[in-house]
């Protein structure tokens, strides 16, 4: 305040080292309180490096999410918990980069991160490396990071030997020629700061240098933003940026590999209508601000999915709203449907959407009813297929399972025989030897594992199949009644359990550390799954809920002589009762069992899902299963930029239960379609989508293999041997 009253423009520096997120939050509000036009966000050095290194350090943000704050509060009117403040801060916002900490490939790229969560200037480490300090900059001007942010080159005159080799020596990151130490050696004592200052005023001094470096202007050190001395800094009145409030969209575009190649997607032609749409006056409805509009465009692989081919999605807590486009629909649709989808999407939103008959509340996605339609279809698998006339492997990609291929079987059982060959030389192998499958189908797996097994205990000689024990689990009786009349001829070693996959241990807790194998094929992908997204470096939570569009709604209501208001109550009895049940209820709309299940065909192939981001209070807030915690998914989230991934809640809590079943030399099988790396949810759609009358989505294969290795597992991820399956096989096993 001194300094403002003074005539000098200050720049308040505020870092994390200090102060949580609300005391970072209550400095903020002050300096707009008192006026502070600038504010500079620094994580800051740990106290170890001070005069006080048994101060405990609070790091609770990094300068990242610190620069996003801040521009949240000033841009948005909002506080990280989402509550609303006014008026809003007006401050420009800074952050620091030092172009010379290792590694120095990384660092325009770490300044990208802090442009992107709001910084509007840069303050550097001291520049004595001036062609290092120029390659950083070629960098930020290639990535178009100059356009954004002014970078303020840090010039520091050094004024004593003392001080050159403390900073020679002990600030990291910084590099001073040997060039510069000749000179101040060369002088008197009392001529060293003099000497300094000549060298930085010279044409060729870093300082010369640096301001004519495209893009950079050099800032002196003790020097203000907008301090007299410093006439073309960012913060001086005539040069100074102000918030971009309105003037840019973000637009992610995430399927990258339909970007090339000869049937490559003209984005061109495929987005034109949209931004026309959004940019076209409409009297109807106020127009959407661009300004607070994140545009993000998926493949949607799944022919039969939850989405609309454009949809707006809310950010709860804030103004800003995601445009949602399928760009698979949207590239194949003409011009004119995709803008008036588009306008649709918008009016829709800011009418409360009118045209939805809503079935359920806001909830996470796996406590969406979706999942209550998916189990009612395995549990009457047998009145679907009979409505359908054909078996549900015809609906998965080739028209068959995985499953049942005789490579992989032959090559499990030929590891088990080789892990049993070597417990019986040293009398360690149990008499009893249990294998247990999760999930069996219509039982042809088990089959062709069972028949192989004993061809190739035949030919082995040991004899193995007298002690096996096969069990074979599904939580529908249904289902385990097929597969029991396909493995009849080894009735004397199978065993057949009614068992949910989410709580494999209520049933099989008797064979703890005694099963040498456990298989599993596409049953992950059809569990409750939530999805997390990071959204401007905060955590949000995907909310769905489930509705009808009014046209399927009221197509479904004329066919059973009703009113379009009574179907979610006739959805919800149809998800308790199932079709023979509310047959037998309403026997004036159903009048039989193939009406009921008419009926739930009809709504499975209309029901879509809302979405809306809800933010998080903290990954540690968030449970993913019972004793499995959020900030399993940090390591996951923390590669940098906005991405949104599965859960896979169902399947870690399966994982989790299941692995305490293995013998020390047991294996875990399993074929599902994983994503086994982050990036790949940065890059495509991964569901969830319809197969027939059930839900699939990808699993999130580093959540579980972060799993495993905290419960002492092994878990690792091979490609599925049929070429052009997208199957992976996961592997998991006692680690040594």
């Amino acid at each position: 305040m001194l300094a403002a009253q003074a005539g000098v423009e200050p720049v308040m520096q505020l870092v994390c080292r200090d102060r949580n997120r609300i005391a970072l939050q209550s400095d903020l509000l002050g300096a707009a309180a008192l006026g502070i036009p600038n504010v500079l966000l620094l994580t800051g050095d740990h106290p170890v490096f001070g005069d006080h290194p048994d101060a405990k350090p609070v790091f609770d943000l990094d300068s990242v999410q610190l620069v996003w704050t801040a521009r949240a509060l000033r841009d948005e009117g909002r506080l990280l918990s989402g509550r609303p403040v006014e008026p809003r801060p007006r401050f420009l916002i800074g952050a620091v980069e030092n172009p010379f900490a290792p590694p120095a490939s990384f660092r325009a790229a770490r300044l990208g991160k802090k442009v992107a969560a709001g910084a509007e200037f840069c303050q550097t480490q001291f520049v004595f490396d001036v062609p290092g300090f120029a390659r950083f900059m070629a960098e930020v001007v290639d990535r178009g990071l100059a356009e954004r942010c002014g970078v303020l080159a840090g010039v520091g005159p050094i004024r004593s030997l003392r001080a050159y080799e403390f900073v020679r020596g002990s600030v990291p990151g910084v590099h001073v020629p040997d060039e510069v130490g000749r000179r101040l050696r060369g002088v008197p004592s009392d001529r060293v700061a003099a000497e300094a200052y000549a060298c930085a005023s010279r044409p060729s001094s870093s300082f010369a240098r640096c301001r004519a470096s495209p893009a950079c202007t050099s800032w002196p050190s003790g020097t203000s933003a907008a301090s007299p001395r410093s006439s073309n800094g960012p913060g001086s009145r005539r040069h100074r940026p102000r918030p971009r409030r309105g003037a840019s969209v973000l637009v992610e575009i995430r399927p990258t590999a339909r970007l090339r190649g000869k049937n490559a997607v003209d984005l061109t032609a495929a987005l034109a209508p949209v931004f026309g749409a959004l940019t076209a006056p409409n009297g109807t409805a106020p127009p959407p601000d661009l300004g607070r509009l994140r545009v993000v465009a998926d493949w949607v692989q799944y022919r039969q999915n939850f989405r609309t081919p454009v949809d707006v999605r809310p950010i709860v807590g804030s103004d800003a709203v995601e445009l949602a486009l399928d760009l698979r629909a949207i590239a194949s649709a003409a011009p004119d449907d995709v803008a008036t989808r588009v306008s649709a999407a918008v009016h829709g939103h800011h009418a409360g959407d009118p045209d939805r008959l809503v079935l359920e509340e806001w909830g996470p996605a796996s406590k969406s009813l979706i999942w209550s339609f998916n189990a009612l279809y395995w549990q009457h698998l047998q009145r679907w297929e009979e409505a359908t006339g054909q078996g549900y492997e015809s609906a998965l990609p080739g028209g068959q399972s995985d499953a049942t291929r005789l490579e992989p079987v032959r090559e499990a059982i030929a590891g088990l025989f080789a892990t049993w060959d070597s417990l019986a030389q040293r009398r360690a192998l149990p008499e009893e030897l249990y294998v247990v499958e999760l999930g069996v189908g219509n039982g042809n797996q088990a089959a062709t594992w069972l028949d192989t097994f004993v061809a190739m205990d035949r030919e082995h000689g040991r004899d193995y199949y007298r002690r096996l024990h096969y069990l074979m689990c599904d939580y529908s009786p249904h289902v385990l009644e097929l597969a029991r009349a396909n493995v009849g001829g080894h009735a004397d070693h199978t065993s057949f359990l009614v068992l949910d996959a989410l709580r494999p241990m209520t049933a099989l807790a008797f064979l703890r550390f005694k099963v040498f194998f456990v298989y599993i094929s596409n049953v992950y992908d059809n569990l409750p799954t939530d999805e997390i997204a990071t959204i401007g470096q905060r955590e949000h939570l995907v909310e769905t809920r489930a509705y009808l569009p009014a046209a399927e709604a009221a197509s479904i209501a004329a066919g059973l002589g009703t009113t379009h208001e009574s179907l979610a109550g006739l959805v919800t009895r149809l998800l308790k009762l199932g079709p023979e049940l509310l047959a037998e209820s309403a026997p004036r709309l159903f009048p039989d069992v193939p009406a009921a299940v008419a009926f739930w065909r009809a709504c499975w192939e209309a029901v879509k899902l809302q979405e809306r981001y809800v933010p998080l209070h903290g990954l540690d807030t968030y449970e993913i299963a019972p004793g499995m915690g959020g900030e399993l998914l940090r390591p996951l989230l923390a590669g940098g930029g906005d991405v949104r991934m599965h859960v896979s809640n169902g399947a870690a809590t399966s994982f989790a239960e299941t692995v305490p079943l293995l013998h020390p030399y047991g294996r875990l099988h399993c074929h599902d379609i994983f994503a086994t790396d982050p990036q790949q949810y940065r890059t495509g759609f991964r569901g969830p989508g319809k197969y027939d009358g059930s839900v699939v989505n990808w699993v999130n294969g580093p959540l579980l293999a972060h799993l495993g290795a905290r419960k002492g597992f092994d878990v690792s991820f091979a490609p599925f041997q049929r070429s052009g399956s997208n199957i992976v096989t996961m592997t998991a096993d006692v680690r040594d």
